[in-house]
């Protein structure tokens, strides 16, 4: 019952941020990964157009990354705000 009602509430937060800065992580290996060894996709597209001095493709691609990224963050952000949306408070 004690960890029904006080701890597991109270670790709840910390879940939630671990858990978004986890995708943030994957994120990141997945893009390395494929920047190392794809033969498709966003990576593929960047390495190959940097090796034929395609400038403005690597740059759409570096910009399709980085706002892939800010979607992902925004969405896990807008996830961690609903769970913990019971737990703040707001001045009266």
């Amino acid at each position: 019952m004690l960890v029904k009602v006080v701890a597991l509430p109270s670790a709840f937060p910390c879940i939630l941020n671990g858990l978004r800065v986890a995708l943030n992580l994957a994120f990141m290996a997945v893009v390395s990964a494929e920047l190392i060894g794809a033969r498709a996709g966003l990576g593929h597209l960047i390495v190959d157009s940097q090796a034929m001095l395609e400038t403005d493709k690597m740059l759409v691609g570096i910009l399709r990354l980085g706002i892939l990224g800010g979607v992902l963050d925004r969405g896990a952000d807008l996830v961690v705000r609903r769970g913990l949306g019971r737990f703040t408070h707001t001045a009266a």
